[in-house]
C-alpha cells in the first residue's frame, strides 16, 4: 500500500471511530454524518490504488462507485450509496432540507444502519487493497 492510498485509509478509520463515539453518545446525525464520511474516504483509498491518481473532488459515493470497475462496482452494498449519500449535507446544515428540524434528524435506527455500511464498506477496501 502506498502513503497515499495509506492517509485515506487513515482518515477513514479516524471518521468510523467519530462515528462509533457519537453513536455512543446518541448523537444521531453526526454519526451518520462520519459514517458517510468514513465510506467516502475509504473509497477514495480504493480509486487512488487501482488508477494511481489523486482522489476525486467530490463527496458523492454515487459518483466514487462508479469510477470503480464494474466487478468491484458489484461487490460493493447496493444500497450504500443513497443510504449515506443522503447523510453529506442533511446533516451538517439546518437548512439543507426545507422545513427540516432537529425532529427530522436521523435517529438510532439511521446511525445503526449507517455505521453497519461504513463498517462494511472500510473492510471491504481494506480486502480489497490487501488483495493487491
Amino acid at each position: 500500500m502506498n502513503e497515499p492510498e495509506r492517509r485515506w485509509l487513515y482518515m477513514a478509520n479516524e471518521d468510523l471511530r467519530t462515528a462509533e463515539l457519537t453513536w455512543r453518545e446518541g448523537i444521531y446525525a453526526q454519526t451518520c454524518f462520519h459514517a458517510q464520511q468514513c465510506a467516502e474516504k475509504a473509497l477514495k483509498a480504493l480509486l487512488v490504488a487501482q488508477t494511481g491518481h489523486a482522489a476525486p473532488r467530490t463527496h458523492f459515493i454515487v459518483e466514487l462507485l462508479q469510477l470503480l470497475p464494474a466487478k468491484l462496482q458489484q461487490e460493493v452494498p447496493a444500497d450504500l450509496a443513497p443510504v449515506l449519500d443522503t447523510y453529506y449535507v442533511a446533516t451538517r446544515y439546518p437548512d439543507a432540507i426545507v422545513g427540516s428540524l432537529p425532529e427530522a434528524l436521523p435517529g438510532r435506527k439511521d446511525a445503526c444502519q449507517a455505521l453497519e455500511l461504513a463498517r462494511a464498506v472500510l473492510l471491504y477496501v481494506k480486502e480489497q487493497l490487501h488483495q493487491r
